[in-house]
């Protein structure tokens, strides 16, 4: 049977890799400011990171959206190919940190931090793996450690197709938006002031799926200024979206004032809490297009391609490295020269060491649990695409 090399192998928009590998960055550099315990000006130093996650949202709907854009008319069963792609994406290493959790779980001598005190269960272990963790509080977190973000994707896959029925160019991607900000958030808030405990306003206020929704709904907002951005007529100062072109020009300098824009509309934004979440992460979306339309080298380079790669795997197992890091910090700060606690020193240097150590077992990861896992779904897809025999072996193009 012939490939569709449309199909398995769709031209790669390197600005949204790049973009991952700031996110993870951003991750990693405020749950170092947690690590060191971090307060005053050094806290919304360390928290300036908050919103890596919601960068990944946005990075994620933005490439789901380009990738049911190429494929049109490219696959038998569109529907049923989304959701293999989708599970054979995410689940072979998310469930390996599951699996991870409950064995790191049973160290008797292992950190509280991330584990809750009122215990698994079996109905949250069940939930877990069928990424339905985020619908049950005292779940959401718990299966895996940051596992509410994984949940949150995994339900945006359930709702994709349904909205891109109607989503379907900028204006409608923007009223999405909106709505779907106004009502969700209008749900979350109301929720939050229903109830004293403190878990559960943090669950309506940001773990619970309805709370991101509209984070999402950004990436269709910058998908679909993408393609008309692409769609436009090339005149001589233009540059291709894909491959930057060296030299500054019309294109390039609006970019570069959408970052600079982004950076210090967010910076404005700290601290960072829940309540001002949606509004910061309208900086990160123009920072994020700025990426995308500019490429500058300083967010755009090996550096930040590698981590946007190993990205995934370095968000769930990082979690493992800061326990380990935040038992050994105090032994680590007794018998160093500077203090590391609620320093800037310590600051950078926990970071370093987290993110070194993380990139190495993620890239390790990637090779053995996440290539070989997109290898198998995308058999399992070209056999559920096999023609009946009989019939010729041409995929419907």
């Amino acid at each position: 049977m012939e490939q569709s090399t449309q199909n398995q192998n769709l031209p790669r928009i390197q600005s949204l890799d790049a973009l991952r590998g700031v996110a993870i960055i951003g991750v990693v550099w405020v749950h170092s400011a947690l690590i060191i315990g971090a307060s005053g000006r050094l806290y919304d130093i360390g928290f300036m990171g908050q919103r890596g996650v919601q960068l990944f949202y946005i990075i994620s709907a933005f490439t789901l959206c380009y990738s049911r854009h190429m494929r049109i008319g490219t696959e038998r069963r569109p529907l049923v190919d989304f959701y293999v792609r989708r599970f054979f994406r995410i689940a072979p290493l998310y469930y390996t940190a599951i699996l991870l959790k409950l064995c790191y779980r049973l160290r008797p001598a292992g950190p509280s931090y991330y584990l809750t005190s009122r215990g698994l269960g079996w109905l949250n272990l069940v939930l877990g793996f069928l990424f339905l963790n985020g619908v049950k509080p005292d779940a959401v977190n718990t299966v895996a450690i940051g596992g509410w973000s994984i949940a949150a994707e995994a339900m945006f896959y359930g709702v994709f197709p349904l909205i891109c029925r109607w989503v379907n160019n900028v204006s409608r991607a923007v009223y999405c938006f909106v709505i779907l900000a106004i009502l969700c958030n209008g749900i979350s808030w109301f929720l939050f002031w229903k109830t004293n405990d403190d878990a559960l306003k943090n669950y309506f206020t940001f773990l619970w799926f309805p709370v991101q929704l509209p984070v999402f709904c950004l990436g269709f907002v910058l998908f679909y200024c993408w393609l008309w951005d692409e769609r436009r007529p090339a005149k001589d100062d233009s540059i291709s979206l894909r491959y930057p072109r060296s030299g500054l020009s019309r294109r390039r300098l609006v970019a570069f004032a959408m970052i600079g824009t982004g950076i210090l509309g967010f910076i404005a934004m700290l601290p960072m809490s829940n309540a001002n979440m949606l509004v910061a992460t309208l900086f990160v979306a123009l920072f994020a297009f700025g990426v995308v339309s500019g490429q500058p080298t300083l967010f755009v380079n090996r550096v930040t391609l590698y981590l946007g790669k190993i990205s995934y795997s370095m968000y769930l197992l990082h979690f493992f490295i800061f326990m380990e890091i935040l038992r050994l910090l105090p032994k680590i700060d007794a018998v160093s020269p500077v203090r590391l606690r609620d320093t800037l020193a310590g600051l950078v240097f926990v970071f370093l060491t987290l993110m070194t150590v993380s990139a190495l077992i993620a890239t390790v990861s990637y090779k053995l649990i996440e290539e070989p896992g997109m290898r198998l779904g995308r058999r399992i897809i070209a056999a559920l695409d096999e023609p009946p025999s009989g019939q010729p072996g041409q995929r419907a193009k």
